[in-house]
């Protein structure tokens, strides 16, 4: 299948963000940013 074709069909999900998602985002990003190890210093939520 041509990729505009794949695209022109993918559903798109427009559901607000699970607490979940922004979490392993979050982790994600500090991660780019070298903040490895950071985890004990950070407020439960």
């Amino acid at each position: 299948m041509e990729l505009q074709a794949m695209i022109w069909n993918m559903d798109y999900d427009d559901s607000p963000w699970t607490d979940e998602e922004m979490d392993l985002l979050a982790a994600e990003d500090a991660d780019m940013l070298g903040w490895d190890g950071m985890d004990a210093y950070q407020e439960p939520l």
